[in-house]
């Protein structure tokens, strides 16, 4: 077959072969172009968007837990450490071990479902009185779900 394609080749006249070159580079550059390049434009466009849309959801995320705090800021459960754990099995949330200080508690969760992790938090804030210091988020192996750092706060704010 190799042979045969040789032999055509080798019969046309030197102008015929140029254009045959030309039409050869045309059709792999095209291949490239449309099948390489494109759909890995397409993907970092895509890429982007997700990224800004998180940003977005966090931003949301961050101003509604703002608007929600408890006006009075006040410690409504006797032991802040065992309010958390509590609610956090209530709502099937794993817990890495928690690091409680006077008036805040540092917590880190790995891989939480969004939907969980917001019903919390809002649980948490209304029962309690324990609110969101900080937040940071990121996305986690699984779809929808999230790793999380938080600072929980109780009493008054300082």
């Amino acid at each position: 077959m190799k042979e045969k394609l040789i032999a055509y080749f080798n019969a046309k006249a030197p102008r015929e072969r140029v254009l045959m070159v030309l039409g050869v580079i045309t059709l792999l550059w095209g291949l490239l172009f449309y099948g390489v390049w494109i759909p890995l434009q397409n993907a970092v466009q895509e890429g982007w968007q997700s990224i800004s849309r998180s940003q977005d959801t966090i931003s949301w995320m961050q101003e509604q837990a703002q608007e929600r705090d408890l006006p009075a800021y006040q410690l409504i459960a006797d032991d802040p450490k065992q309010a958390i754990e509590q609610s956090a099995a209530e709502a099937k949330i794993t817990l890495a071990p928690v690091q409680v200080a006077a008036n805040n508690a540092d917590i880190n969760i790995d891989n939480v479902p969004f939907s969980s992790l917001k019903s919390w938090l809002t649980t948490l804030n209304s029962t309690s009185g324990i609110r969101i210091e900080t937040i940071t988020m990121a996305p986690a192996d699984n779809v929808g779900g999230v790793k999380v750092q938080l600072k929980l706060a109780w009493g008054p704010r300082g």
